[in-house]
């Protein structure tokens, strides 16, 4: 029973631990991105005119709302894909319960 409980348990947390694996994952890519064009600093330390400032602001704002609109959806995705997981994961608790149960009344 002990050892049944522990494999059940295993399997459920694998399964429950994807999605937080997997959004770390995603938060390290999309750091890893948005720093790499970390050249916008340059942008704004080399401005002469106030449209050069402008134009760098444009430019940053332009390609972080690209990335944060990735990361939404990836992370969107992934949080989906957890409650989906959760719901079979839960049904299949209850099922093996339900089975058990029946077993042993029989």
């Amino acid at each position: 029973m002990h050892n049944e409980f522990s494999e059940k348990f295993g399997e459920f947390y694998q399964r429950m631990s994807k999605p937080a694996t997997d959004m770390a994952k995603l938060n390290m890519e999309t750091f890893s991105r948005m720093t790499r064009n970390s050249n916008f600093l340059n942008d704004f330390l080399n401005a002469k005119k106030l449209e050069d400032i402008t134009a760098a602001q444009m430019k940053l704002a332009s390609t972080m709302g690209s990335e944060v609109a990735k990361y939404t959806q990836e992370a969107s995705k992934i949080c989906m894909d957890a409650a989906s997981e959760a719901g079979k994961a839960f049904t299949d608790i209850v099922q093996e319960t339900v089975k058990t149960t029946q077993t042993k009344a029989d």
